[in-house]
């Protein structure tokens, strides 16, 4: 008996080695949880488990039964290729005949080590049609135990033994999808004219009929928003040699009229004594003023709305023609979604064109949407 147990030095040596190597991979899974987080923590918590069960099972003449501890990544998005799953656990070697498969259907197995097995994942698996999380198992059958039996405290005989399929589960998810909707409008200066109430003028001059006068008259518009005024003159009497002319424009808001009454003259003897009147000097008209004013009206407005897309990430959008002094106006919501699942929105507006990861410009009369992210 003491002659068997001395032959076990180097199992005790290879005992010693796993159990230091286990210590290290421990101490790495604990800073990994500390400073960590996700799959990488997930990894090293896992390779831990594996060296432990390694140390485990490296005792003599002990059992050595396939297993798999995890699958990495732990998770895939729906239709971004072809992934393939790296299974990892112990003795993966053990058993000749080897199939694998995902929720049924056959997968090609790509690599097998003693710590892992490579397995592509069917392309129908994951369907980009997928609205909503979920599982899949790989499943890995034809692995093999050895089952392991001491002689007389002396021979250690093994033989293998068929195992039930051994499997891990993944997680399956949708697509991650932005899309676009909203409104564009524009908006332009239209002229619009209209005429204001008649104005009258009337002038007379003076009893001794020989007078004359300027009576050039200015008349202006009441609304101070004109933008162009004209008149169009009527004279309805005149006498002598009283006469006006054209309306002139005066600003944008005025226009002057030109005008002047004479006398037709008097009568006179000697020592320019007045003796009568040959008529009085007058002037009568009426005045109508076309005032032209601008105002901001809708040139145009659409709705605009983008499908869910896996590769956009900018969209360009026109604004309906516009005319005299164009404005812009929008509004558009990016929703970020997985499946039936919303993961975010952004609203952006000529008011607030950039929101979180969307920046949002107008140029040259078209609305540019980027997602940065």
């Amino acid at each position: 008996m003491d002659q068997a147990v001395s032959s076990l030095d180097v199992q005790e040596r290879r005992i010693v080695e796993d159990a230091e190597a286990l210590t290290r991979q421990v101490q790495k899974a604990t800073e990994a949880l500390l400073k960590r987080a996700g799959d990488e923590a997930r990894q090293t918590i896992v390779e831990a488990d594996i060296s432990a069960y390694d140390a485990l099972f490296s005792l003599p003449c002990r059992d050595l039964r396939p297993r798999i501890v995890a699958a990495f990544p732990g998770e895939i998005v729906a239709s971004q290729g072809q992934p393939v799953m790296t299974l990892r656990g112990n003795y993966l070697t053990q058993g000749s005949t080897l199939t694998a498969s995902v929720d049924g259907k056959a997968a090609r197995i790509v690599e097998r080590l003693d710590h892992s097995i490579k397995v592509e994942l069917p392309d129908t698996i994951a369907s980009p049609t997928l609205n909503r999380v979920r599982a899949a198992s790989v499943q890995v059958a034809g692995l093999a135990a050895l089952d392991r039996t001491l002689w007389f405290g002396l021979v250690c005989r093994e033989k293998s033994v068929s195992q039930a399929p051994v499997a891990a589960a993944i997680t399956i998810r949708p697509q991650i999808k932005w899309s676009v909707s909203g409104k564009i409008r524009s908006t332009h200066l239209i002229e619009s004219s209209r005429a204001e109430p008649v104005r009258k003028f009337s002038r007379t001059g003076n009893d001794h009929c020989d007078d004359t006068f300027d009576v050039t008259t200015s008349y202006c518009a009441a609304d101070e928003n004109a933008v162009r005024t004209t008149g169009t003159l009527s004279i309805t009497s005149a006498n002598c040699g009283s006469s006006a002319g054209a309306p002139q424009p005066s600003g944008p808001r005025c226009v002057s009229v030109p005008g002047h009454v004479q006398g037709c003259g008097a009568d006179r003897g000697p020592f320019h004594t007045w003796l009568g009147c040959k008529g009085r000097g007058w002037l009568n008209y009426d005045l109508t003023l076309m005032v032209t004013t601008k105002s901001r009206v809708e040139a145009g407005s659409a709705n605009i709305e983008v499908a869910p897309s896996v590769t956009d990430r900018s969209w360009s959008f026109s604004f309906p023609p516009a005319g005299d002094q164009a404005q812009y106006e929008y509004e558009a919501t990016i929703q970020k979604t997985q499946g039936d699942e919303v993961l975010n929105r952004w609203t952006v507006s000529g008011a607030n064109p950039n929101a979180g990861p969307v920046k949002s410009r107008v140029a040259d009369g078209a609305l540019a949407v980027e997602l940065e992210e």
